[in-house]
């Protein structure tokens, strides 16, 4: 019976020590999927791992290079009135399945695009007055900001009449909005600050600097790298400034003005007592 008993206390002891351990992800390298030189200045470049696809939007001529492993594929968009032309493009988004989604401000209208970039429907977002910026969640949750309203709007679906909304008065002049599993994060380059709300809207924090989060790690754009947590570790070094990043479920999209990077994030499980 007192074996017994101090093996009980032992297994509980064990399971103790287990339970009062911490696991959180450290990241240890960003290797380069595959690098790409643009003939035009991109604004934004959003990566699909599931479709192998980058999208990298050119602004000023109203236009979305697709990438398919590093080649290019195809160019949709171009300006103009016709279905496959855009007036304005505000941001592009992507589903969870790797589908493109370009939000045209002008037109107050989404277009979604699938890898190829055949156009496979439309929605209308007439209700807002002026939609600027937009991301999902991975479980297709949509978030916009709406310039006149100056506040962050989510919806459950497109075509949703029930939403709510929150940010006002808090956010100033964002130009990117990022939804991650845990964070709404918008990034005012005229402030260089990083407004930080947990999903539901809860104001969590306001960063100096561009950040980023990926499964509660932090990044920081640092000029011609990328640091996170202490600031130690710096990452995707380049001669060159880059100018805008964005992470998501382990992959990182990066941009110069002569170059755009895509890189997977390895991570690997630290304990703590």
């Amino acid at each position: 019976m007192p074996k017994k008993f101090s093996l009980w206390i032992v297994i509980i002891l064990a399971g103790c020590s287990t339970f009062s351990r911490q696991q959180y992800l450290k990241p240890v390298s960003m290797n380069v999927i595959y690098r790409i030189y643009p003939d035009f200045k991109s604004a934004k470049a959003l990566y699909s791992a599931s479709e192998k696809t980058l999208y990298a939007l050119d602004p000023n001529n109203s236009k979305i290079h697709i990438y398919h492993e590093g080649k290019k594929i195809n160019v949709i968009g171009g300006l103009g009135f016709s279905q496959g032309n855009f007036s304005r493009i505000a941001d592009i988004a992507l589903t969870p399945d790797g589908k493109l989604l370009v939000l045209d401000s002008f037109e107050k209208k989404i277009s979604r695009f699938d890898r190829d970039g055949k156009m496979t429907a439309e929605f209308d977002l007439t209700d807002l007055p002026e939609p600027v910026l937009l991301d999902l969640t991975i479980d297709e949750k949509f978030y916009f900001y709406d310039r006149n309203y100056q506040e962050v709007i989510f919806r459950q679906q497109l075509n949703d009449d029930n939403y709510y909304e929150f940010g006002k008065f808090q956010i100033r002049s964002p130009d990117q909005l990022t939804v991650t599993r845990n964070y709404v994060i918008l990034y005012s380059r005229d402030e260089d600050c990083s407004f930080v709300f947990d999903r539901f809207g809860q104001f969590i924090s306001e960063d100096k600097g561009y950040v980023q989060y990926d499964r509660k790690v932090r990044y920081d754009l640092a000029g011609n790298y990328i640091t996170s947590g202490s600031g130690a570790e710096k990452f995707a070094l380049s001669p060159e400034r880059w100018t805008n990043f964005m992470i998501r479920e382990g992959y990182c999209t990066i941009i110069s003005d002569r170059e755009i990077q895509v890189l997977e994030i390895i991570y690997e499980n630290i304990s703590t007592p």
